[in-house]
């Protein structure tokens, strides 16, 4: 039983670009058009870029940090809060993680989906984003960081479209890793963005199985098939994509049940994210995002592959529960 367990898992795959040996060090060949504007935006912002040393630091001081205020609970927002994905492009947002070698231009960059969420930082004007933690940690485990090199830059960046959709895409640096849960593949970012890219409300009410949802998805090569639309920046193509809620799992792959004292870990639902949607919302037909996609793996042997995501009320996790906030 423990094997076929471990075997489970082990078939589960995240929805993120990968070169199949993401750790070796990348050859110094001309980028893409994508590639050079996230190096050229490293190499000349390089003073407002965090600083690789404290921002890899922060993910790991900050793992199951809890925050001293609270995410209001959104299972049915109001009309005005509601998520209609045809009305989303511009709330959606791009994460890039990057690192460059100066002396021998090699480079690493990994981006993933990300969204605002409605907590409010104390005293700041900074807002918080909800994304997935493993394409950082792919940063992280990277030989450009490990050299002897002192010529290794590192930058996180939040991409937006710009208002102006003849203008390129909009660059706001990550100013902190507020609070992570590398075992949930959850990572909230502090930056300060413009009011017009709206928060999502999350439901921390996972809903039982067969719910139908809508799941954002992305992809960086040119679709065949009709409905996707031009995103964040050159090479991406975005889609929201209607499917359904399978089944939950914990963390050991065993099936469990909303409604119960079960440890509702993963989320598997249907359709199966494409490379790159890693971070996207899945949104409930109440408008309200009730996971977090993070890749796709086996359902079981007769259902076959699904997606894998986590249920929004794992984010709940890093903030204080209501009416408990620690007073400033």
């Amino acid at each position: 039983m423990i094997h076929k367990t471990f075997r489970f898992l082990l078939k589960r795959s995240y929805a993120t670009t990968s070169s199949g040996l993401p750790y070796l060090p990348p050859t110094a060949t001309s980028p893409d058009a994508f590639h050079a504007f996230i190096l050229n935006h490293l190499k000349t912002h390089s003073s407002s870029s965090s600083n690789s040393a404290s921002m890899l630091e922060e993910f790991s001081v900050n793992a199951s940090r809890v925050l001293p205020f609270s995410l209001p609970y959104e299972s049915v927002p109001s009309h005005t809060r509601k998520i209609d994905p045809s009305l989303q492009r511009s709330n959606l947002l791009m994460i890039v993680h990057a690192l460059w070698e100066e002396t021998t231009n090699h480079f690493k960059v990994t981006s993933s989906t990300g969204f605002r969420i409605n907590a409010n930082l104390p005293k700041s004007n900074d807002q918080l984003v909800l994304t997935c933690a493993h394409t950082l940690e792919e940063i992280r485990r990277h030989p450009l960081l490990t050299t002897k090199e002192k010529t290794t830059t590192f930058g996180s960046f939040i991409l937006s479209c710009n208002l102006n959709k003849n203008c390129p895409p909009s660059v706001y640096p990550v100013t902190a890793i507020v609070s992570s849960l590398p075992r949930s593949d959850m990572l909230l970012l502090r930056a300060s963005l413009p009011d017009y890219i709206h928060a999502f409300p999350l439901n921390p009410y996972p809903p039982k199985t067969s719910t139908p949802i809508q799941a954002h998805l992305v992809v960086h090569t040119e679709p065949q098939d009709p409905g996707w639309s031009p995103w964040i920046c050159e090479g991406s193509w975005t889609k929201w994509i209607p499917g359904q809620i399978l089944s939950y799992r914990d963390f050991a792959g065993r099936e469990t049940s909303p409604g119960t004292y079960d440890d509702l870990s993963y989320v598997l639902f249907k359709p199966i994210p494409s490379n790159g949607s890693s971070g996207g919302p899945i949104v409930s037909p109440e408008g309200a995002v009730v996971g977090m996609i993070s890749g796709s793996g086996l359902e079981n042997r007769v259902a076959g592959t699904c997606g894998w995501a986590v249920p929004a009320e794992t984010a709940f996790e890093m903030f204080s529960l209501p009416g408990l906030e620690r007073k400033s």
